[in-house]
């Protein structure tokens, strides 16, 4: 095999894949996602810089602000809109994945002191109306994607293959919210990076 594999943004691969299911089934309209995205997304000078920050050096030069007990709400570059191109990767890709540039997608990126994993709070709204347990199957039976009624963590998840959904809720039939994390360096990156191969190449 011959070519160059592109591998959507990390934060975005793991909320199409637990958004899937449901776009097929009920379309989806609007997204408003909230990221809460590990250190490691910057690379291995993303870890080194929290874990000098830990041990006392806390001037930052990777992150724009100490990340060390702190959050930091701008990932990427701002743009004249005021928002980051971090934001705009979860606009585009979205849409490019699902071939639909009409859903409305309404991102914030945030880094906060975690190695690894990353955690999504999402907001969706429908075009067809969805009974909460059609919502769970459809989870279900996505691919890679595993629903649970536990409260979890970047922690639990470490090491993981999958995306993992929780918290689903909603107050009516077009609208729900869900919990969403993954381990950012394995289904964000390299095992994402496999499958996208193995499917250009016939599922070898």
């Amino acid at each position: 095999y011959k070519g160059i594999i592109a591998n959507p943004n990390c934060s975005t691969i793991q909320m199409v894949l637990s958004l899937s299911g449901i776009y097929r089934r009920y379309g989806v309209k609007t997204i408003v996602v909230s990221t809460y995205q590990a250190v490691s997304g910057a690379g291995n000078k993303g870890v080194a810089e929290l874990e000098k920050q830990e041990a006392g050096e806390i001037v930052p030069t990777v992150f724009i602000r100490q990340i060390y007990r702190n959050v930091v709400p701008v990932i990427g570059d701002l743009l004249e809109t005021g928002f980051s191109t971090e934001e705009m990767k979860m606009v585009n890709e979205t849409r490019k994945i699902f071939g639909d540039d009409s859903i409305s997608v309404w991102p914030t990126t945030v880094r906060v002191p975690v190695a690894h994993g990353h955690s999504e709070s999402i907001f969706v709204e429908t075009i067809e109306p969805f009974t909460l347990d059609g919502l769970k199957s459809e989870i279900e039976n996505s691919q890679n994607v595993v629903y649970s009624e536990d409260h979890l963590t970047p922690l639990e998840v470490a090491g993981s293959d999958l995306v993992y959904v929780s918290r689903l809720r909603t107050f009516d039939s077009s609208r729900f919210l869900f919990w969403n994390i993954a381990d950012n360096i394995r289904v964000g990156a390299a095992t994402n990076a496999v499958r996208i191969m193995k499917a250009h190449m016939g599922g070898v």
